[in-house]
């Protein structure tokens, strides 16, 4: 009589210890959360390293266990492509399916 009861409560005790992790380890991703600031950082100074790119707009999200992806846009003097832009990002980083958009500057530079 007794055995039943304590199997139900152990039973219980892992159900709800492995819903808190799935619930801890997902909610990141389904709440689309922003990455931290210091990838954020990594990126800007990638994106902005020739010394005449300027990120105005970044957002990156986490989209999958340590993946990322990523919306930039980039104003520049020089004619450069989005493919320029994104072969410089790290690959340590797991960017999957970035979208840059550059804007040429037409003011000249200072």
């Amino acid at each position: 009589l007794w055995l039943d009861p304590i199997v139900g409560f152990a039973v219980s005790a892992f159900i709800i210890v492995w819903a808190y992790r799935l619930i801890r380890d997902t909610a990141k991703v389904l709440l689309d959360a922003e990455a931290s600031e210091d990838i954020r950082n990594q990126v800007i100074n990638v994106l902005e390293q020739d010394g005449d790119s300027k990120v105005i707009d970044l957002h990156i999200w986490l989209v999958g266990p340590q993946v990322y992806t990523l919306i930039a846009t980039v104003v520049t003097h020089n004619a450069k492509q989005p493919d320029d832009y994104k072969s410089l990002l790290p690959q340590c980083l797991l960017i999957s399916h970035p979208v840059i958009e550059v804007r040429q500057c037409m003011i000249c530079k200072v």
